[in-house]
C-alpha cells in the first residue's frame, strides 16, 4: 500500500513539473507619488522594466516574477504574484489584432524596493492584457503603490508590456 501511495504521489508531481512555464518581458513603467508639489515629491522617475518569471500551470492562473527597473541605472527592483483569472476568445477588442488573440485581465500583487531606500506595497489590474501562443500584450495598465513605512501613497503606469512565455 506505501509503494502505491508514493508512486501516486511521484506521478502527480512528475506531471506537475510538465505544466510549468517560464517567462520574462519588456515594459514601459512611470511611477511618481501622491504629492501636489515638487517640493514634497519623493519619488517620480519612467523606466525601461525587465521581468522574468514561473507560471505553475500551462494558463497563467498563479505566476511568481520579479521584475528590475533601468532608468538608465537601477530605479528599483520588485517580487510579485500575478494571476490571470479567465481568458476568453470573444471579446471586443478582436480588431486590434489580425490573428486571434485571447483576452485575458491580470491581477498583480506584490512588494517594491525603490531608490529612495523603502520597500512599497504594489498592485496592478490589466484591463488590457492579450495573449496569443507565446507572446503576452499588455496596454496602459494602472499600479498603485503604498509606502510601507511611509504610510504614504503612489501611482504609476504600465504603458505596454510585451511577455515571452516558454
Amino acid at each position: 500500500m506505501k509503494k502505491i501511495v508514493f508512486f501516486l504521489v511521484l506521478f502527480f508531481i512528475v506531471s506537475s513539473i510538465y505544466s510549468v512555464s517560464f517567462y520574462y518581458g519588456v515594459s514601459g513603467l512611470g511611477e511618481a507619488d501622491w504629492a501636489d508639489d515638487a517640493v514634497s515629491r519623493k519619488f517620480s522617475y519612467g523606466a525601461v522594466t525587465i521581468d522574468a518569471g514561473i507560471s505553475f500551470f500551462d494558463d497563467n492562473y498563479l505566476a511568481v516574477g520579479a521584475e528590475v527597473s533601468l532608468s538608465p541605472f537601477f530605479e528599483g527592483v520588485g517580487i510579485y504574484l500575478s494571476s490571470e483569472p479567465f481568458s476568453t476568445a470573444s471579446h471586443p477588442f478582436s480588431f486590434i489584432s489580425a490573428n486571434k488573440l485571447l483576452y485575458t485581465p491580470r491581477l498583480m500583487l506584490g512588494f517594491e524596493y525603490i531608490d529612495d531606500a523603502s520597500w512599497y506595497l504594489k498592485s496592478a489590474i490589466a484591463l488590457l492584457n492579450f495573449r496569443d501562443k507565446h507572446f503576452a500584450y499588455e496596454f496602459f495598465t494602472p499600479v498603485f503603490l503604498f509606502s510601507i513605512p511611509k504610510m504614504e501613497f503612489a501611482y504609476g503606469l504600465y504603458l505596454m508590456r510585451v511577455t515571452y512565455k516558454f
